[in-house]
């Protein structure tokens, strides 16, 4: 599934793998250039996607943040 940037409409988003990684997930994320690893804080400031064109994020409570806004 393609997901698009809200704002520029690009398809190179990828999406934000939370937690601790077993080694499973490690390697599934090495294989897919559209997931990263986001780390096991969780923040008002944890995105769950980013786009790699724009840098716009959305965060888990999908608010849109922006990579000016520091999100």
């Amino acid at each position: 599934m393609t997901v698009t940037c809200e704002e520029c409409g690009s398809e190179t988003v990828v999406r934000c793998v939370l937690g601790l990684p077993t080694v499973e997930t490690a390697e599934a994320v090495e294989r897919d250039p559209n997931l990263e690893l986001g780390g096991c804080v969780i923040t008002p400031a944890t995105w769950d996607s980013r786009c790699r064109d724009c840098g716009h994020t959305v965060g888990l409570e999908r608010g849109k943040r922006s990579a000016a806004d520091g999100g």
